[in-house]
Parts: structure tokens; sequence; C-alpha cells
């Protein structure tokens, strides 16, 4: 015989139990109702669950403890499965499973109870079991193994979907309904946050499950649910108002595609008359839209737009069949997405304007940075452009360890041009330039008209020795052209000035600078002429100028 002591705390689940087995009996006349029956086995798995927590709470033998904990699991491991589906049937979430629904879901609530009873030989379940002090009397607490934990996730994973359930249904429902799910929560909330504490380890006493102590209350909430919001007693909408408050048209054909059911919205969609629907053969009724007359004559699932009466439709299209029988028929929901298509059209149009927009902004960008960038006179890069690019190609140069040539070029004796043919024919010349410049620079070059009739070449890859060989190349060029100008040709001659980085220095200006001072002693020396820089160099012998010829 086992010995007894009840604890102070044995007391506070006597009650529990009480409650949760007067709840079953009030719900077992309304067990018909969804969600009645399991709500009835639901309450006696927990008055299950109670009253042999009780036992154990009173049992003072460490063994006799154990002995009716393990019983307590033909409530612990049937509550969820049970809570899963009366959420479900109550909310309408799950139809075709009534009762205590697929032999499935009890297979892991059955391996549980194996393995509860067994847990001795293995420890899979307990892995130990020790009082939780020298008292006589006290608490066990349980360190659980990997079949507990795997049992755990399944029932919280159940949880979660009956939670689920109901918070939908409460945000669906209206008035009672919305109240009779936000009850269901509430009372399920205390339950399971108790429980979740216990497992995290957060219970207020170390090692005493607090959940079997919260089903006073739960049941308490239960019991005022099933008092005051008339739960399982409240009776489903009509099909026939269910269907008139709906926005959507729907029509339902039986199998000799008669309508055996329409509603107002339907109706006034399809512009028929109520008197001729009822009835009505379908593809009679609705012979002037051939596309909609498709979607009742095919089996199975479709949907697709018609265009009725000025109006676009969303229209859907599902056979309708009973348990063991094949096609019975066809529902159809018409929805008006005249609006929506009216705003596609509206945004569609607007995004077009947008669009054409955009790509005129980003030409004019384009000309503007052009603009900003490009002598308007020649086409070359200007100045800006060149002080800009200088500093990234050094930049470039500093990082390949590659060298980076600078040409400077001036027109021999430009103002005399000016001055015997006028500025029209020094634009002319300057154009001509530019455009042989271009011609003979790669794409990697840039090449500026740095100001006047001074022109600038960059040239990134190339040695001191290959910008002479380009600068002289371009000199020969200048020499052998000739410029139309009215009724006269002109010919031009230039210097240039040639340095090198990082020969004649490390920043762009110096270099610059160099090349400028080069640029000087060839027009010094007597012009036509390329000259590198050097520093104290002598000045070569005069060449002749530009000349305008003829």
């Amino acid at each position: 015989m086992y010995a007894w002591q009840f604890p102070v705390y044995a007391y506070v689940l006597i009650p529990a139990a009480l409650l949760a087995c007067i709840l079953a009996a009030l719900a077992w006349p309304r067990r018909s109702a969804p969600g009645g029956t399991a709500f009835v086995l639901l309450m006696i798995a927990t008055a299950v669950w109670e009253l042999f927590r009780v036992l154990e709470a009173a049992a003072i033998e460490t063994s006799a403890k154990v002995y009716w904990a393990r019983f307590e699991y033909f409530g612990i491991a049937t509550v969820p499965v049970l809570w899963f589906l009366f959420t479900r049937q109550f909310s309408r979430r799950d139809r075709t499973s009534p009762g205590l629904g697929p032999a499935w879901l009890w297979i892991l609530p059955a391996v549980t109870l194996a393995l509860v009873f067994s847990n001795a030989q293995h420890g899979w379940f307990w892995s130990e079991i020790k009082p939780a002090s020298a008292e006589p009397g006290t608490h066990l607490i349980y360190s659980h193994g990997p079949a507990f934990w795997i049992t755990a996730l399944f029932n919280y994973l159940l949880i979660l979907l009956g939670t689920v359930a109901l918070l939908d249904a409460s945000m669906r429902g209206e008035g009672v309904d919305r109240r009779q799910a936000i009850a269901l929560l509430a009372g399920a909330g205390v339950t399971w946050i108790a429980n979740m504490a216990y497992l995290g380890g957060l219970a207020p006493v170390a090692g005493l499950d607090p959940t079997p102590f919260t089903f006073t209350l739960t049941g308490a909430i239960y019991a005022y649910t099933l008092y005051r919001y008339r739960l399982f007693e409240r009776v489903p909408v009509s099909r026939h108002a269910l269907l008139e408050s709906l926005a959507e048209g729907v029509l339902v054909l039986d199998n000799n595609l008669r309508i055996a059911d329409i509603n107002t919205a339907a109706i006034r969609l399809l512009g028929l008359s109520a008197a001729s629907c009822l009835g009505g053969d379908a593809p009679a009724l609705l012979a002037s839209w051939p596309q909609l007359r498709q979607y009742c004559a095919n089996e199975g699932e479709a949907q697709g737009e018609v265009q009725i009466i000025g109006r676009h439709l969303d229209v859907r299209a599902v056979s309708l069949s009973e348990r063991g029988r094949k096609h019975q028929g066809r529902l159809l929901v018409l929805r008006d997405i005249s609006k929506h298509r009216l705003a596609e059209d509206q945004l569609r149009e607007a995004n077009a304007r947008l669009q054409a927009h955009m790509a005129e902004i980003e030409a004019l960008q384009g000309k503007l940075q052009e603009q900003a960038t490009r002598d308007s006179l020649t086409g070359l890069f200007n100045r800006r452009y060149l002080e800009e690019t200088l500093q990234r190609e050094i930049a470039q140069a500093l990082r390949s360890g590659g060298p980076l040539g600078i040409v400077m070029i001036d027109i021999d004796h430009f103002k005399e041009l000016n001055d015997a043919y006028g500025h029209r024919a020094g634009d002319t010349a300057l154009q001509a330039l530019g455009q042989l410049l271009a011609a003979n620079t790669r794409s990697s070059d840039v090449a500026c008209r740095y100001g006047g009739e001074e022109f600038v070449l960059a040239l990134p890859g190339a040695t001191l020795e290959a910008a002479r060989e380009r600068a002289e190349h371009l000199r020969r060029a200048v020499e052998a052209m000739r410029v139309p100008y009215g009724g006269a040709t002109l010919s031009l001659t230039i210097c240039a000035g040639i340095a090198a980085y990082p020969t004649h220095g490390g920043r762009a200006d110096e270099v610059l600078d160099q090349a400028d001072q080069a640029l000087y002693q060839a027009k010094n020396g007597g012009r036509n002429r390329c000259i590198v820089f050097a520093a104290g160099a002598m000045l070569p012998a005069a060449a002749p100028g530009v000349r305008p010829a003829a």
C-alpha cells in the first residue's frame, strides 16, 4: 500500500479536475456541433491529467510518484491532439475529419505512452528522476530525454496550428462568434504560457510544472464561454444569406447546366432578370457571351477574364461533386474588376508618359554633360575635363607603374591668320585641327582644347619617346593639311611640347607645366617643331611659321 500526504498545492488541482468534468458534462448534449465531441474529450483528458497529478502530489515514496506520473500522460499526450481537432472543427477549417480525426494524429501519442511506461528500460523519455529536496513527499524533478523533446515539438506544433485557427476565426467572425474565439484563446493561452515557462526553466518552483494549476482558471473561462456566449449553440448563418451578402456574383449550375442557385450580384453583373434565372438553361441565357459559356461547359478548375456589358469580369469556375460521386455541376464566381482595369490602363498610360519624360530628361542630362565637358567649337574635350581626367590617369599610372605622355600643341602665328582672314577663318582652322587630332588618337587618349589655339593630348601608357613620335606624326600631318576657306586655302604648322609622367613630375600639374615649358622652347626655337622638355636645353634654330596660302 502507498502512503499518502496531501500537500497544499494538491487541493488547488482538485477543483480544476472537477471543473473539467463539469464542462465535459455540460458540452455533452451539444457534442454534435462542430468541435463539440473534441471539446468533451478534451475536458475529459484534462480531468484525467489533473486527477493523476493529484495522486502524484499526494504520494510520499518516489516510486509511487513516478507510478502515478506515468498515468498523467493519458491526458498530457492527448490534450494537444484534442485541442487541435477542437479548434479546427470549431473554426470550420476541418470539415473532412469530424470526431477523433485521422488515425495518423494518434500515432505519436500512442508511442509516447509506450515510452513513458517503459522508461525504466531505456531512459529515452526521462533521463533522470530525483526529489527536489530531502523532505519526504517533495515533488520530483524530471530530466527529459530525447523522446520527450520530440513529443513536445509535435504537441506545440498542434497547439500552434490550433491557435492560428482560432485567431483566424476571431478575425473573420463578428459579434458573439468573435468573442467566443477570443475567450477560447484566452483560456488556452493561460495554460500554454505556463507550460512553456516550465519547459523553459522559468517555473516559479524549480521542477514543479505549473500547467495543471492553471486549469482552474482555464476551466472558469470556458465555463463562462459556455454560459455567456452559448458555445456550440450558435446556428450557422443560412447559405442563402451568405450568398446574398457577397459582392461577387455566384452561379451554381447542376449537371444539366441549369441554374440551381444565383445571387443578386450575379443577376446585376449579367443583366439578367431574376424570374428567368433559377432553373433556366445557362448556355441559352449566356448565349451573348461565348467566353463565359465555355466556363459553364468545361470540367475542372478554370480562371480568366471576360467582358460583359462594358464590364471587365474575373471569372473562376470549379466543378462541384459530393463524396463518392463524380461531377455534379459547376460553380462560377464573378468579380467585377472594371475599376481595377481602368486604374491599370491609367497607370500604364501614366507610366508611358513618365518613361518618355525620363528619356527626355536623360537625353537633356547627356547633352548638358556633353556641354560641360566638350568644347563647342572643336568637339574635343575642354580644359575642365582635362584637369579632372589627368588626376585619374596619374593615379592609374601610379597603380600600374606605367607612363603617361603629355603633348601640348599651339598653332603657329595664329594671330596673323586671324588678322589676315578674320576670326571665322581662325575658327575654321581650329575645327580642322580638332578633327585631325580626333582622327589620330586612340580611344584611351584624351584630346582637349586647352584654350585659344592651344591643345593638349594625354596619352596613357605612352613613354616619352612614344609621345614624341606621336607629336612628330601630328606635326607632319598638320603641315601637310590644307584647309579651304572661302576662295582661299589655309596652311598651318604647329609647335608641340612633350613631357611624361613620372619622368617630369609626380603630379598632373607638374607634368603639364613641363610640357608647357617645352612648348615655349619650341616657339622660341623657330616654331613648326616638337620639343621634349629638358631643363636648360639650348634653343634650336628658327623654322618657318604659318603662312596662309592663296
